[in-house]
Order: structure tokens, then C-alpha cells, then sequence
């Protein structure tokens, strides 16, 4: 991995919208991936008080159409638990390089290339901090992230998966053979069927509520950031996306390659959620001993955006599930 500053320079920044700590501790660079794709990064030192020692560091991957700055509260909510933080903006969103043109469309060429991002990055950044390593990953970050731990054994020592996209509401298959279809048709590059560019501004709130949590403080909270950096804006996914999407969860939830999981992991998957099929989280459990599976009724794609009781109910479970394999190390 390439260290560089980046062009334009401004995107090497953390976007400010008052939450100064997390705002104002950052630090930011850009790196370059193998393939000179320019990738925004930032890190945060754990809060250490009355002699606390280091607990370890996470790498958080997050979510499609996801930025780090989306997660300022849970970067602190780490960083209490005195761990060191490294996040980043996945290719093709947020501050990080995107593809096309219209730079609202969801497209990336390879979940491959996403999966050596992820690698490349744990290997400048966190595989100097102390240990142990945890791997967060959300929705979209939760399924290259099991690539990740599929791919090796010696780098993560534990993983916590927050509704990891397994599965759709439709088979992984159908949907790679259609927009296969799609891209011999020459629209690679379209929106898939039923998405489209994000709606206007003030239908923002009311679209996160439906799909994504019902806390409205987090949800204006987002917001702000939008609203203070218009290039975070994203619609859907393109047929080329989807097709790259399709096949990587197949090849995760390929039962050769969850056996293949050594990395004791947490996955949480709320019971209510319009983006990913919970089913599929009780499929992989049942493929892994390694998982751990907990179901939170009442709760939306997005947990750790949710309200406070059930934000608590992943805490408590991520605090106990660490203790756990800590003793158990």
C-alpha cells in the first residue's frame, strides 16, 4: 500500500459538523491500492485514562454507500473501550475514488479488489498496533470482511459482523444471471432494476427512517453530513455492482469456504431488516461453529444507529463476547 497525498487534497480531511472529538482527533491521510485506486483513511488513538492499557485495535469496514464519518459515534463508543480505530471509505464511495461519470452511482468492478483493500490496509496500518485485531464489519463491510477472514487465519483475531450482506430477498443466483444479462445488454453501468439516483433532500430523513433505523436523532445526525459534504451522496447499486455483489456473497456462503472461518466471530442480525435477509445469518451459523448468532427483534438494517435500548443490546453483547474469547485465549 502507497501512501500519497491526494488530489484534490480537500478530500483528505474529515468533514466537520460540531462533533469535535471525533472531528478534531482524526488522523487523515489518502493511500493508493495496487491498482492506484486513491482510498480515504482515518485513525483514532484509544482514550486512555488513570493508567488503562491499549485493549487492541479494530478495523471497521463499512457499508454500501457508507463514509467514515457516518460512524463518529461508534468510533468513540471503541475508543472508550480503549481501543485504537482505523476506518476507511471503500472504492467508489464516499471521499474515496470513484468510477463513473455520474459519481452517485453505485458501481465497483471487483468485490476481489475490495477484499485486497481491506488486506493491503490491515497490513500498513493495523497490523503495527497491539493485538488483539478485531474486524468490524456492516451490511456490505460484514461480507468482504468474511472474505477476509475466509482468505486467512493469522491476521484478525476476532471479527463482529453487524447485519453482513449473506443474502437478498431474492436468490444471489437469479440476480447474477439477470444482470449478466443486463451487462451483455450493454447497461453495466445503469441502475439495477427498482433503484435510482438518491430522492431530493427533504425526503432524506423519511428514507433513512423506512429502511435504515428509527432513531431520529442518528438519523438527522447523518444527515448533517450529507448536507455538509454533497459528495457522500449515493444512490442505488448499478447492474455491475449487483453482479459482483451476487457472486461474492455465493462464494462466501459457499460451505467449503465458511469451513474454512478460524476467527471466532459475533455476527448480530436484526430481525426487521429491509436490506439483507436475516435467514441467510442463521445459514451461516449453522455452517461455522465459529459464529456466534444474535438475533435483536424490533431492529433495522442499521443497529448501531438504532435507539439506545437496542444499540445497548450490541454492546452488551460485543463487551461479553470479547471477555469471552479473551479468557478463553
Amino acid at each position: 500500500m502507497i501512501k500519497t497525498p491526494y488530489t484534490p487534497s480537500d478530500v483528505a480531511r474529515i468533514v466537520k459538523v460540531g462533533h469535535e472529538q471525533f472531528e478534531n482527533e482524526a488522523q487523515v491521510t489518502s493511500i493508493l491500492g495496487q491498482d492506484g485506486v486513491a482510498i480515504r483513511l482515518a485513525s483514532w488513538e484509544p482514550y486512555l485514562t488513570n493508567g488503562d492499557q491499549v485493549r487492541g485495535t479494530v478495523l471497521m469496514l463499512n457499508g454500501f454507500t457508507e463514509f467514515i464519518e457516518k460512524y463518529s459515534e461508534v468510533v468513540q463508543e471503541f475508543r472508550s473501550r480503549n481501543y485504537h480505530v482505523i476506518s476507511f471509505d471503500w472504492r467508489g464511495q464516499g471521499l474515496s475514488r470513484r468510477f463513473l461519470e455520474d459519481r452517485q452511482k453505485g458501481y465497483v468492478d471487483s468485490f476481489s479488489k475490495m477484499v485486497a483493500d481491506a488486506m493491503e490496509i490491515y497490513d500498513s496500518f493495523v497490523k503495527p498496533l497491539p493485538r488483539p485485531h478485531i474486524l468490524f464489519g456492516h451490511s456490505m463491510g460484514g461480507c468482504v470482511g468474511m472474505r477476509v477472514l475466509q482468505k486467512t487465519d493469522t491476521t484478525f483475531d476476532y471479527a463482529v459482523l453487524s447485519a453482513p450482506m449473506f443474502g437478498w430477498d431474492y436468490p444471489a443466483l437469479v440476480a447474477q444471471f439477470a444482470a449478466s444479462c443486463m451487462i451483455f445488454a450493454g447497461r453495466g453501468k445503469d441502475y439495477a432494476l427498482g433503484v435510482g439516483p438518491p430522492g431530493p433532500d427533504s425526503e432524506m430523513e423519511e428514507t433513512i427512517y423506512d429502511r435504515l433505523t428509527s432513531d431520529y436523532m442518528r438519523i438527522k445526525r447523518i444527515c448533517k453530513y450529507y448536507r455538509a459534504e454533497p459528495r457522500f451522496w449515493m444512490g442505488g447499486p448499478t447492474w455491475k455492482w449487483v453482479l459482483e455483489g451476487a457472486k461474492h456473497m455465493r462464494r462466501v456462503m459457499n460451505p467449503r469456504n465458511m469451513d474454512r472461518l478460524k476467527v471466532p466471530t459475533l455476527l448480530v442480525s436484526p430481525l426487521d431488516d429491509k436490506i439483507v435477509e436475516p435467514k441467510y445469518h442463521e445459514n451461516a451459523s449453522n455452517l461455522s461453529k465459529k459464529i456466534t448468532l444474535i438475533k435483536v427483534s424490533g431492529c433495522k438494517h442499521e443497529i448501531l444507529m438504532e435507539t439506545d435500548p437496542l444499540r445497548e443490546i450490541f454492546w452488551n453483547n460485543f463487551d461479553q463476547f470479547v471477555a469471552d474469547e479473551s479468557d478463553a485465549s
